[in-house]
């Protein structure tokens, strides 16, 4: 038996009788049935290699086929996106014009309301007030006038007329 050893790229062998714990002696049918079986199992793993490659061919092809039919579905969902994207596009400037159209008219009925706010103050509260005024000097035109005796009370030297008597009251 020959034991093969390898140094810088150098085989060398060496005959050897014994391989440590056990001896390599084969008989020629077995060494011959080891090679059979070598044979044999290498030419069933190419049969499983090749059996491999024409499956993966077929898928390939399969693939490909199917990469056919589905390539006009890609096509039209990209333009169904695409006219989405626009509409939307449309869509959003359209609600920002309405946003803006309708912030304007809030400030504008904001500032309506304000000014009805203080015509409205003016034209009703102010004369509430010159009315409450006006009672509030005859109220103290009365006091003052029950304060004073009755006979400094204004006394003028012509007679004094009722309203029956006078011919031209009210015209």
């Amino acid at each position: 038996m020959f034991l093969f050893s390898v140094r810088g790229g150098i085989i060398y062998t060496i005959e050897s009788k014994n391989f440590g714990c056990f001896s390599m002696n084969l008989n020629p049918v077995a060494s011959n049935l080891v090679i059979i079986w070598y044979l044999g199992l290498s030419l069933i793993l190419t049969f499983v290699v090749v059996g491999l490659t024409v499956v993966l061919l077929k898928v390939n092809s399969r693939l490909e086929a199917l990469t056919l039919q589905v390539e006009p579905l890609l096509q039209k969902a990209d333009q169904a996106l695409a006219l989405t994207n626009e509409k939307l596009a449309t869509i959003g400037d359209t609600t920002e014009s309405l946003l803006a159209h309708g912030d304007a008219v809030a400030a504008t009925v904001e500032a309506k309301t304000e000014v009805t706010s203080r015509l409205v103050q003016k034209t009703i509260h102010s004369p509430f007030v010159s009315v409450n005024a006006l009672l509030a000097g005859v109220a103290a035109g009365a006091k003052a006038l029950r304060a004073r005796p009755s006979s400094s009370v204004l006394q003028s030297n012509k007679p004094q007329l009722s309203v029956m008597e006078n011919p031209h009251h009210g015209e």
